[in-house]
């Protein structure tokens, strides 16, 4: 893309996994993406292929366009070179044997670590991998190994993104209106994370101001944050290896890591030399109705979907906001409006979704990923015509 074309109408994510990537030189380019290594990608290994897929996205989630403007993506042809670039990262990838680490955990991890040593002195003992794999968020897998998917911070900015800039253009208004817009723009991603989707049906979400953007990018870190000190909690709390537990006993030492993540976190904010006490209270109010919404679901996709009482998270969360309030932080009204009409929109996505059921999403599955005469995928019309102040949600 040009400069100008950079400049007009784009925010850059200078915080993403590859922004440094994306201005490296080309050197690689020909031996890495020519020939053999993209028949192996393209016609031999369909494991290779959803590799590329997943850096694609993540390559086209640094460039958030500013509202009417997703056509600077598409005229500049920068889509074409996210994807040469996704063959470089899967290439290099395959050389490594292993992903690189993402800026943002490179960025998040120091202070969080310098807070657990408090507790827990053997926290330069933990390693924290990288995988590239979409339903897996961040998992503890024992004392000394926490792995954590490359796609967790893109995924959770793309809901961020979407609920931020609904609530920005319309407030609480609308909320049938405000409901409608929010399922097209992340059930693609919610399927996607489920596996039955390819990253292509994920449409690209217009922001409406700069300013915004970086309030997302408060929101994303704090969650992802969370997600990596709960796990952390489990090793410091001495969790793992625990067998034979029953449903209710599991949960527990769900909700006692919950409590630890949001105590780790207080101490960050109240270290910070700025209250961000109601960003806090956002990013994990949202960051429950968005794991909610993805168990509903998965289960509706397994057809083993019930009520919403037998969902893990839904036993948590009440915990989460009990343990959050303890602190009594004494947060700003706007921060207590925000965050209750953000999770009255989410908790009404849900309950669409739950009343509509299996049938309804199986119907929408096989609309975004039936082909079209020439045998690739349709345009997923069932979103793209769909209009916000006089701009569309595109792929």
């Amino acid at each position: 893309m040009s400069e100008e074309n950079e400049n007009e109408g784009l925010i850059i994510d200078f915080d993403s996994y590859f922004t440094s990537f994306m201005h490296e030189p080309n050197e690689l380019k020909e031996a890495l993406v020519k020939g053999e290594f993209i028949r192996l990608i393209y016609e031999k290994d369909p494991e290779l292929r959803e590799l590329e897929d997943l850096y694609y996205l993540l390559i086209r989630s640094q460039y958030v366009p500013m509202l009417n403007n997703t056509r600077i993506l598409h005229e500049s042809g920068a889509l074409k070179v996210f994807r040469e670039k996704a063959l470089q990262l899967t290439a290099r990838h395959l050389m490594r044997g292993a992903p690189e680490k993402p800026h943002w955990l490179e960025q998040i991890l120091p202070s969080l670590q310098a807070l657990v040593k408090q507790d827990y002195p053997n926290i330069d003992d933990i390693e924290v991998d990288v995988v590239m794999d979409t339903r897996l968020h961040a998992r503890a897998i024992s004392n000394n190994k926490i792995i954590i998917s490359g796609a967790l911070r893109e995924f959770l900015r793309h809901y961020n993104l979407v609920v931020w800039t609904i609530l920005d253009m319309y407030g609480p208004s609308n909320l049938g209106e405000s409901t409608h817009l929010l399922t097209r723009a992340t059930l693609p991603s919610f399927l996607y994370s489920n596996d039955v989707v390819p990253s292509g049906n994920i449409p690209i979400f217009e922001t409406t101001r700069k300013e915004l953007f970086f309030t997302i990018q408060q929101t994303s870190r704090l969650q992802t944050m969370f997600i990596i000190a709960h796990e952390y909690a489990h090793i410091c709390l001495g969790h793992l290896g625990k067998r034979g537990l029953s449903k209710e006993e599991k949960i527990k030492l769900e909700i006692e890591a919950d409590q630890y993540a949001i105590e780790l976190l207080v101490r960050h904010s109240e270290g910070s030399e700025l209250d961000f006490s109601g960003d806090l209270w956002i990013a994990l109010r949202w960051l429950v109705q968005y794991y909610l919404i993805d168990e509903v679901i998965s289960r509706l996709l397994s057809g083993s979907f019930n009520s919403l009482e037998e969902l893990s998270f839904d036993a948590r969360k009440n915990e989460i906001i009990k343990t959050f309030f303890g602190y009594d932080l004494g947060m700003e009204r706007n921060d207590n409006l925000f965050e209750y009409y953000g999770s009255l929109l989410l908790m009404s996505m849900k309950a669409s979704l739950i009343h509509n059921g299996q049938k309804k999403l199986t119907s929408i599955l096989e609309e975004i990923t039936s082909p079209n005469t020439s045998g690739r995928p349709v345009s997923y019309s069932w979103w793209t015509d769909y209009e916000i102040v006089g701009a569309k949600t595109n792929i």
